[in-house]
């Protein structure tokens, strides 16, 4: 059974922007719009029938009282990120890549950085001071047709530190290892630099940076740690202009699905095609 680690940030620069996240086989309140796959990946909070999203969690202030009532919920561990703590979200499970975020972060930060990791995964994300706007940069391997990136975690984000993720894997971070004013600051400037540094070096490694790659300071939805943010689509849109659909799924629009696969291709492909934000009405023309 998962210990939920909360009343270890009681009295930490840290404890305001502590949030309770339901685990992924948690019980959904039979009246929540919530949708099974959020489950451990976003800010909830529990009912006696299950549970539900947490209301307005951007501006709650979490004190010693609700981590020790959060801490018996026996639940995944959400952090409030943006003015206190930067994320820089590495989305990709490519060691090469990993390497060039790892290396950017040594040479323009140094090495006081926290970092949250995942059993079953090369996914990190590191941590430091800093108060900024979300960011996103994305690579095309046009090979493959996957698309990775690196997502800055700044204002109106979260991202759970300890806990289960759907996949089975365990989420921990190591931030409360450091004292807060320890922990490397980033700035504009700095965050700049970084990412520079990322792009011209992962675009060695061969992978092409795409559109979805932007500036923005909305407050999107809070799943965990990955904030898709891709331009809208105003014009007609094919199937091979679907460039952030892996190859596999772009066959299957063109192609068509086996008898008795189609209904979980189609699912998969819609579910895709709306979390990179195109319309109803889009999706339903391809």
């Amino acid at each position: 059974m998962l210990t939920s680690p909360f009343t270890q940030y009681i009295d930490t620069r840290y404890q305001p922007n502590i949030l309770p996240a339901a685990r992924p086989d948690s019980p959904i309140h039979p009246t929540s719009r919530i949708s099974s796959d959020q489950l451990g990946k976003i800010p909830m909070q529990k009912t006696s029938e299950g549970w539900v999203g947490f209301k307005d969690w951007s501006n709650h202030t979490a004190t010693s009282a609700h981590l020790r009532l959060w801490d018996s919920w026996d639940c995944n561990v959400s952090m409030q990120l943006g003015e206190l703590l930067v994320g820089i979200d590495v989305d990709c499970e490519d060691l090469d890549f990993i390497q060039v975020v790892r290396n950017a972060i040594e040479i323009y930060l140094g090495t006081t950085v926290a970092v949250r990791t995942r059993t079953n995964s090369k996914r990190l994300i590191f941590f430091v001071r800093g108060n900024l706007k979300k960011r996103v940069l994305k690579f095309l391997n046009e090979r493959t047709g996957e698309i990775v990136g690196i997502d800055v975690l700044g204002n109106g984000s979260q991202a759970i530190v300890h806990g289960e993720h759907p996949s089975g894997g365990t989420y921990d971070c190591n931030i409360n290892d450091y004292d807060y004013d320890d922990l490397e600051y980033i700035d504009d400037d700095l965050l700049n630099q970084i990412l520079s540094y990322i792009e011209d070096n992962v675009l060695k490694l061969g992978w092409v940076k795409t559109s979805g790659s932007t500036d923005t300071n909305s407050e999107s939805d809070a799943n965990e740690e990955r904030v898709h943010e891709f331009e809208q689509q105003t014009s007609d849109i094919t199937a091979d202009s679907l460039r952030m659909l892996s190859v596999g799924m772009r066959n299957l629009i063109k192609e068509g699905a086996p008898q008795g696969q189609r209904s979980d291709a189609i699912a998969s492909v819609v579910t895709k095609l709306l979390n990179f934000g195109f319309t109803d009405n889009q999706i339903a023309n391809v």
